[in-house]
């Protein structure tokens, strides 16, 4: 599952392919719906890493 995303290895591990491009997406989209407006800038200006949003 999406926990995957979590694991830095695996991350390090499967950044080029398409599965994990597509938990990606799934996980910024997510993360943009449940955060206040205020913060969506800054989760748009990092939206290739999920960790460059914390």
């Amino acid at each position: 599952g999406y926990e995957n995303l979590m694991d830095l290895e695996w991350v390090k591990a499967n950044k080029k392919t398409p599965e994990y491009r597509k938990m990606l997406a799934w996980t910024m989209n997510k993360l943009y719906e449940s955060v206040k407006e205020e913060l969506h800038p800054v989760i748009m200006s990092s939206e290739q890493e999920i960790y460059d949003t914390t």
